[in-house]
Formats: structure tokens, sequence, C-alpha cells
């Protein structure tokens, strides 16, 4: 900008972190890293307009840094720092972009020094347009220089807090996070934190911790740790809470669970014999007992919510794990700095210094992660119990379908019966109405001549004769057609199977 200052404070600032001298190239790509910072300014920072830097010092009065020229001359004023200071940066709201522009963090960076793996945090933040890279959080960095006591530390904090949302249906509870790097000067004896988007549970802590010890000269480094690591683990317990709860809310609303009644039926349905009654029994009478019982039954929409819940329980038990990760860590780094605060060299044998402020959070982590594991896995046992009683429900369903299938099949065996009775009768009468049939032509007449029957056949018998085989071979004769062209084509089919298989092959 034309209005910035020129200073050696912060040459090169635009190749931010390459122009640093204290990376180590074989772990870091420097270039790289200032290449994907470019790539994501837009989604990372604000515009210079929309800075808001706020500075805490051990010495003097909050201040407030709203755009590039108050940094700058900012940084001029406190080249040679020493004490305490905080760099608090927000964000604007919830994955909205850091209240900083990206050259005011290039050039904040690079007067103060901070270390290239800083910035790989500062990638999770700002506007949300991809799928959130849970990496970060892995744990704590620390890079220490021996001879000149001076260190460096930085890590990802989750943590929980109050979203104010009270639509229905919408969680109470958000997981948010905040960034934090720690700089220790050891020739200056200065420390420098920047606390990407503290939270409002740790900046609430912080004051009061802060009005009650004395300020930030009173504050001993590590104090500002456990206030970050008390901010993350503050809400823990009382999500968790809110989890358990609204778990059993949804068992209660699932009466089902609770009678297995108004899953099965206790009815046993009567197939009806004929076929007029089998029309309506059980069609109208099962489908209402299966509207009334479906009221109050579980359904797919239950398992598509309990997978929802349970996956909502696994990223909570995911961060969890993160955290105790960070704690870890930070706990390790916190004893070897009080190790070598006391002459002590980084390799020597561990001192008897109590762990303790941090073993807590610890501790305490681990029993939330240890509930969240076991409302996992009553869930994974509610979402059994559910799918258990979809099949059963179908397996009754088919049970019904048999017994309807065996009713219709038993009406049709007495209807066959039915018609073998009537087949027999025809069969019995059918003989006698041809022989009716044909005298009643007149063609044959039956005499009786001095006791002895006597048959007179008329002279037009033999048309009838010639019309009944006429008509006989004019029914019978298509049809034996037909069949016997049918059979010829099915072995001219079965010849050409074997032959097309064999030029397949060859």
């Amino acid at each position: 900008m034309d209005q910035s200052i020129s200073s050696p404070l912060y040459n090169g600032w635009e190749s931010f972190p390459n122009n640093l001298n204290t990376y180590t190239p074989y772990r870091l790509d420097a270039i790289a890293c200032n290449q994907h910072l470019s790539n994501e300014a837009s989604r990372l920072f604000s515009p210079n307009e929309g800075q808001l830097i706020r500075v805490l010092h051990s010495d003097g009065d909050p201040k407030t840094l709203k755009n590039l020229q108050e940094l700058e001359k900012y940084l001029q004023e406190y080249q040679n720092f020493r004490g305490k200071r905080i760099f608090l940066i927000p964000q604007q709201y919830s994955w909205g972009e850091l209240m900083i522009s990206e050259e005011a963090m290039r050039k904040l960076f690079t007067s103060i020094g901070v270390f290239a793996e800083f910035v790989d945090l500062v990638h999770a933040f700002g506007s949300k347009t991809g799928p959130v890279d849970e990496t970060f959080a892995s744990g704590p960095v620390y890079r220490a220089n021996t001879d000149s006591k001076s260190f460096e530390l930085c890590y990802l904090a989750k943590l929980v807090e109050h979203n104010g949302k009270s639509e229905k249906g919408v969680s109470d509870f958000s997981i948010r996070q905040m960034a934090l790097y720690h700089g220790f000067d050891g020739p200056n004896d200065s420390h420098t934190f920047i606390i990407l988007n503290p939270s409002l549970t740790f900046q609430t802590h912080f004051k009061q911790a802060r009005s009650r010890d004395g300020g930030l000269r009173a504050m001993d480094w590590q104090d500002l740790h456990l206030a970050a690591v008390y901010s993350m683990s503050f809400r823990w317990r009382e999500y968790v809470n809110y989890l358990e709860a609204q778990f059993g809310r949804k068992l209660q609303q699932t009466k089902s669970l609770m009678d297995p009644k108004r899953h099965f039926s206790t009815r046993n349905d009567t197939i009806v014999g004929d076929i007029t009654n089998l029309r309506k029994s059980p069609s109208v009478e099962v489908k209402e007992e299966d509207e009334a019982r479906d009221q109050n039954s579980v359904s797919f929409t239950d398992i598509q919510k309990l997978q929802m819940f349970k996956d909502r329980s696994l990223f909570v038990y995911h961060v969890l794990r993160l955290n105790l990760g960070v704690f870890q860590g930070l706990e390790r780094v916190v004893t070897l700095r009080q190790r070598i605060e006391k002459g002590q060299l980084p390799d020597t044998a561990c001192t008897n210094e109590d762990p303790a402020p941090l073993s807590a959070f610890i501790s305490d982590t681990v029993v939330q992660g240890q509930r969240v594991d076991h409302l996992l896995r009553r869930i994974e046992g509610a979402s059994t119990l559910f799918r258990t009683i979809l099949d059963f429900r179908a397996l009754e369903t088919a049970r019904r379908d048999s017994e309807l299938i065996v009713g219709i099949s038993k009406d049709t065996q007495r209807d066959a019966r039915a018609l073998k009775t009537i087949t027999l009768l025809t069969l019995v009468y059918l003989p006698a109405t041809f022989v009716a049939t044909l005298l009643s032509m007149g063609y044959i007449r039956i005499k009786s001549e001095r006791g002895h029957v006597v048959f007179e056949f008329a002279n037009e018998l033999w048309i009838f004769g010639i019309l009944t085989t006429v008509m006989l071979v004019a029914t019978l004769g298509p049809q034996a057609y037909m069949q016997r062209r049918r059979s010829k084509r099915e072995k001219e089919d079965e010849k050409q199977i074997p032959e097309k298989a064999l030029c397949d092959m060859i």
C-alpha cells in the first residue's frame, strides 16, 4: 500500500515464510507454503478496512489496531519488546474470514519471526468451502533453540460453545476452534502470544483470571496455556450430557421399543373357505390393524435419524481424542521447559515436577471420551434393535402372505374336486346324449318285426358320415400341422446351439 511504512523490520514479507532464516529447508517447503497461503488469501483474510486486532500488554493499556497503518506503527514502536503480550485476532463469524488482511498478517508474522508451522494452522480458519481438515489438531508443534533458550509452540484447540440458536431440532452447542502461538525470545526475555479466533469462554475466563491475579505482569507463561486448556475442556461434560439426553428422548419417543405388541399381530388370521369370503377376509381388517400399529412403530426414518446421531457422536469422540493429543503433547513441552528454566539439560532424567494441572484436564478428557464411546455402543445396540424389529415385521408380513396363499390353494383344490364331479357326470351322460341325438335325426330307424329288432338306415346316411369326417379333419388337421411344425423348429434350434457354441470357441 502507498501509505505503508517501509522498514527492515519486515523485509521480504511478501514471501513469508520463505524470508525467514530460522526454518530448516529439509523439514519444510517454505516456497510451497507461501504459494498455498496466497492461493487461499481470499478465503482466510479480510480486506484492510475490516481489520480488528487487539493487543494485551504486560505493561500498558490494551491496544486496538483497526488497519494496516496502525499495525505498522505499533510494530515500529515495540521492536525490542520485553515482557508479555498477546495478539487476539478474531473471526467475523463462525467459519468467516479472520479480521486481518493478508499483508498485515505477513508483516506481523515476519516482524515477530513466527515459525512456518503456525501458518499451517491458519488454513484451518476462514470461509468453509470444503471438508474440514482435522489433521491440524493432531498435537502441538514445538521448536526450541537450546543456545539462547528461545522456543516456539503452537497448537489448535477444539472446544464447545453455546451457539444461541433456539430453532426446534437444532443443537444448542457448536464445536468451535482457536489456534494459539507462543514465541519466547530468550535474549529479550519476552513472551509473544498470537491467538486466532479466541473463544468467548477463553476471553471470559482469562479476563477474570487477570483481574484476580494482578494482570499480565504477574501471569506466568504457563498460565495462559492453562487458560486455553480450560476453555478446551470446559463445556464438554455439558455437551456430552446433552447428547445422552437427546438419545434418551429418542428412545422415549419410540414407544414400540417398550411394547412388543405394537410390532407383531396378536390376532390369528383365519382363512375362510369359500372364494367369496376370501376376498373380504383379511385385507380390510389387516390394513386397519397395520395403520393403527404403524403410528407408534419403528420406521426407516428412525434408523436414518439414529445414524445421523451416531455420526455426530463419532465426530465428538474424534475431537476429544484430538484434544487429548494436544493436552499430552503440551504437558511434555511444559515439563521440558520447566527443566530448562531450572538449568537442567533437555536430555537429563525427568524431574519430580508435578504436572497436576494438565493431568486433571487429561483425565477429564479421557473420561468424556469414554462416555462418548459408551454412548456410541448404546446407539449401535438400539440401531440393531430397530433393524431386528423391521426384520420380524417383514417375516410376519411374509407369514400372512403365506397363509393367504395356502387359503387360496385350498379353495382351488375344492373347486377342482367340484369340476371333477361335473366331468364324471358329463362322461356318464354324454354317450346317451349322443345316441339320442343320432336316433332323433332320422337316419336310423328301429322297428320290431316278428319279435326281432330291425334297424333301417336311410339312404342319406352317407352324407352324414362324409360331413362328419370332413369336419373332424378340418378341426384336428390344423392342430396336428401346427404341432408338427413346432416340433420340427425345436429340433432345428437344438442343432444350431452346439454349432454356434463351437463357432464362438473357435
